[in-house]
């Protein structure tokens, strides 16, 4: 649970901090929106992104829309394939190979609550 929580941590952050810099209003409340979400695997920070990326487009215009959807893409991919099985890894203290196929199977096994509970069940 708590890399889970330092992982939610960071996406709340990156996320407030670019919404910030763009000027966006709401940018605490979507911040703290993403951080709740990205404790729902997969879908979560879907959600949150989009509702994000909607504000932005709304009150700011397309172009920072875009950049939004840059960042997001990019914080998202390192997050899943760099901070999380570091994290996740070591607080569980697994490998991070383990943790990415653990995810892996689990979300192909059983979609999201696979995912889950893919770690619970991993060596």
């Amino acid at each position: 649970m708590r890399g889970t929580v330092a992982v939610a941590a960071i996406h709340a952050i990156v996320v407030g901090v670019a919404l910030w810099i763009m000027g966006v209003p709401l940018a605490f409340p979507l911040a703290v929106l993403v951080f709740l979400a990205a404790f729902v695997p997969l879908v979560g920070l879907l959600v949150a992104g989009m509702l994000a990326i909607i504000v932005t487009l709304a009150t700011r215009g397309w172009v920072d829309a875009v950049i939004l959807l840059g960042v997001l893409v990019i914080e998202d991919q390192l997050e899943a394939h760099l901070l999380q099985p570091q994290v996740v890894g070591r607080v569980i203290r697994l490998h991070p190979l383990a943790v990415i196929l653990s995810l892996a199977i689990g979300g192909v096994l059983a979609g999201i609550p696979g995912v889950v509970v893919a770690i619970r069940w991993s060596p």
